[in-house]
């Protein structure tokens, strides 16, 4: 499956946790690294419903990690999510940087670093 049907998956295991009341901020909500890296995400997730004693939607174990195509809308629709939940205002870059890797931020910081010498 491409990598973003992955991220969709994470997507909604996301909306998921924040519909069921989980706090917002989780090192698994992050969507940079490999497909392998998302899909341990995902899993890591799930188990998170458990352990921090939160509801989580029958059926969505399965149907996030069900194999073959997955639609992201009807999935959201399926357990009653809402998108909005997970996505930050349009306005708000911080997201982005809060979601790189530490590697890409080191990269990040040693760009601006040479810019500010020159």
């Amino acid at each position: 499956q491409p990598f973003m049907m992955s991220v969709d998956r994470l997507k909604v295991v996301k909306a998921a946790w924040v519909s069921a009341g989980g706090p917002v901020r989780q090192p698994w909500f992050s969507h940079v690294g490999s497909k392998t890296d998302v899909l341990s995400r995902i899993h890591t997730g799930l188990d998170e419903f458990k352990a921090k004693g939160l509801p989580c939607p029958t059926g969505l174990r399965r149907a996030v990690l069900a194999k073959g195509e997955f639609d992201f809308q009807a999935c959201l629709a399926r357990f009653g999510l809402d998108e909005s939940a997970i996505t930050p205002p349009k306005e708000c870059d911080d997201h982005i940087l809060l979601q790189q890797s530490n590697e890409l931020a080191r990269a990040r910081l040693k760009m601006v670093k040479a810019a500010w010498i020159l």
